[in-house]
């Protein structure tokens, strides 16, 4: 039980936590001739408030899994 749910889910979040700075980076774009002299680039920003329902009878990982996702 504790490979399967607990430990997953930890290593998940530990992931998740180690990559969040490279993931919402800023992106820097090559733009097309016509848009010189510009800059282009894609900036992530959160969507806002995240609702998860699980059920408490069924494993960690499929009710912790996605919030580690959606954090």
């Amino acid at each position: 039980a504790y490979l399967a749910d607990i430990a997953t889910t930890s290593a998940e979040a530990k992931y998740a936590a180690k990559r969040v700075r490279r993931w919402m980076r800023r992106r820097y774009l090559l733009l097309e001739v016509p848009q010189l002299p510009g800059r282009g680039w894609v900036e992530y920003e959160p969507y806002g408030t995240v609702l998860i329902i699980g059920a408490w009878n069924y494993p960690f990982y499929l009710t912790l899994g996605p919030a580690v996702g959606a954090i």
